[in-house]
């Protein structure tokens, strides 16, 4: 079977997850790592340790010079667009970590360049890929309709802040950089189409941005959503799902408990694989690189650009 040649852009802690999980899979070969030259000596031990073919500090060399048939993006949140979008006009497919832009209207311009050229583009939207929310499946006719979801997401704005790690838009954006998982997740647990929007944003003691969310969000098929995020009171992401017949309950994101009347409790446990490699990559990478090989986006559970343009527009109206 001929391999999938895969290049790794950006060579900090995800470049670092990704490539745990390329390294045992099978039918890939690492051809390129590209960093900034800030990142020589990062990216010249990531390729000793994971025998990379190349390393490469300028895009354009890259292209030039090495076949590449997949990447996998995760430089600086500002850098993620331009890089995705040469990668894209170049025929590339592409694993693209959120947020894909600063800017909704770039997402759109990525979705429609991956469409033009019949490529796989995925986001970084791992959390889809969890063992513990993946089984949640396996109960929901026994749990029956989902009628509520309640989400919390609290930040730690000021350490992230402190840490100068990131420059100012960014920061300014930093609902599009983090918070965008949890906003994903209740998308993607939801299912239907937001109806209407009930909310309340505020800036607490902060003046780069609101850091104050609290929604009621309507779908369709009489479903209702809790969303509050505040960024001054640290703590875990949580999730609450009510069905017709019992509730989950998901907190902290990497452990699932299902409750069911007469008390009867479920608690699923991490697979092997989210114990051994950052929690739902090695599944998202797989399905992504199998798509590569299929032409096709295999798994319905996988997030696309059309999955973060919707929600980068909820949190658009959630930052007004």
């Amino acid at each position: 079977m001929k391999k999938i040649k895969v290049a790794i852009i950006g060579a900090g802690r995800m470049g670092k997850f990704h490539l745990e999980t390329l390294k045992d899979m099978k039918n890939i070969e690492l051809v390129a790592i590209l960093t900034t030259p800030k990142g020589l000596e990062n990216r010249k031990k990531l390729k000793n340790k994971y025998k990379i073919k190349n390393d490469y500090e300028n895009i354009d060399e890259m292209l030039s010079n090495t076949n590449i048939d997949a990447a996998f993006i995760q430089p600086s949140v500002q850098n993620v667009y331009p890089i995705a979008k040469k990668l894209l006009n170049n025929k590339i497919n592409c694993l693209i970590e959120k947020p894909p832009a600063l800017d909704i209207k770039k997402v759109l311009e990525l979705e429609r360049l991956s469409k033009k050229n019949k490529l796989v583009s995925v986001v970084g939207f791992q959390r889809r890929f969890y063992s513990n929310l993946q089984l949640i499946k396996k109960y929901q006719k026994q749990l029956g309709t989902l009628y509520s979801i309640s989400v919390e997401a609290p930040e730690s704005f000021d350490v992230i802040k402190d840490k100068k790690k990131f420059i100012k838009p960014v920061l300014k954006k930093w609902f599009y950089s983090n918070g965008i998982h949890m906003i994903d997740l209740m998308l993607f647990f939801a299912n239907s189409k937001i109806k209407k929007i009930y909310k309340i944003t505020r800036k607490i003691n902060e003046k780069l941005c609101n850091n104050s969310f609290n929604a009621i969000i309507k779908f369709e098929k009489n479903l209702i959503a809790q969303y509050i995020s505040n960024w001054k009171s640290p703590g875990s992401w949580s999730i609450k799902l009510y069905y017709t017949n019992g509730q989950v309950l998901i907190s902290p994101i990497e452990k699932t408990k299902i409750i069911f009347p007469k008390n009867k409790v479920i608690e699923i446990k991490n697979s092997k694989i989210d114990k051994r490699y950052k929690p739902g990559l090695f599944l998202q990478n797989h399905y992504f690189l199998e798509a590569c090989f299929r032409k096709k986006v295999l798994n319905v559970n996988a997030g696309t650009l059309k999955d973060a343009y919707k929600a980068m527009k909820l949190i658009n109206f959630f930052e007004k």
